[in-house]
Formats: C-alpha cells, structure tokens, sequence
C-alpha cells in the first residue's frame, strides 16, 4: 500500500471527513464547487535515514495533506477539525513535521491548510 493510500485509509474514518472528496495527487474537476472540504493527498520524497556498507537500509516516507475550505468555511471550527485529523494520523504512526498555517488561495479564494507528516521507518 503506498503512503497515500495508507493516510486516506485513517481519514475515511475522521468525523467530519467525506471519504468522497478525498484525492490523491488531483482533484475532480467537478469537486471544486464542493460547499465542505475537500483533501487532496501527495507523495513527499522518502528520507534515507539508516545505512549499512553505504547502502541505505530504512527510509521514511513523507506525505503531503492539503485541505481546501470552502470561502464561506470560517465560520466552522477549522482548529479543532484539523486537531482530530493530526490526532487520528498520530496514532497510526504519521508525524507531523510542517504546518504553516492556512494561507488564501488567490486564484479562487479558498482557506488551504497544509501539513506535511512522517511516516516510519521502511526496510528498503
């Protein structure tokens, strides 16, 4: 199973999270006038992190996590909804490593919030 399909495995099951508008590396065309958000999942470059005989032995994987409100989402608790989704990834062995914080779309004004995680160390 890849790593983007291991993350969108946890959020089918996050409350709040339609497992219909979550993607891996593209949106659908006709999700972007979705009134909730949406998710889109992408592959980071695994870290080769443990060596023998200058042979990389385990590497960690990393996953990139978008969510895109809606315009009008900022009346809704996007802190404590994105809270139970890193809580949920946590416990199944992602660790967040960068979130700088929701920034304004310019082409369609849409919030976006993006996290990127760890995931283990894999034999290679």
């Amino acid at each position: 199973m890849t790593i983007a399909a291991r993350l969108k495995t946890v959020l089918d099951v996050v409350s709040g999270v339609d497992p219909s508008h979550i993607y891996t590396y593209n949106i659908d065309e006709q999700d972007r006038t979705y009134s909730g958000p949406v998710f889109l999942i992408t592959e980071i470059q695994a870290v080769d992190d443990g060596f023998g005989n200058d042979d990389p032995v385990t590497s960690t994987k990393q996953v990139q996590l978008e969510i895109y409100y809606p315009r009008d989402y900022i009346q809704n608790d996007m802190d404590s909804f994105e809270f139970e989704i890193v809580s949920a990834l946590r416990k199944r062995g992602f660790r967040c490593f960068a979130n700088p914080g929701r920034i304004v779309s310019p082409d369609n004004l849409q919030l976006v919030a993006t996290y990127k995680f760890n995931y283990g160390d894999v034999n290679v």
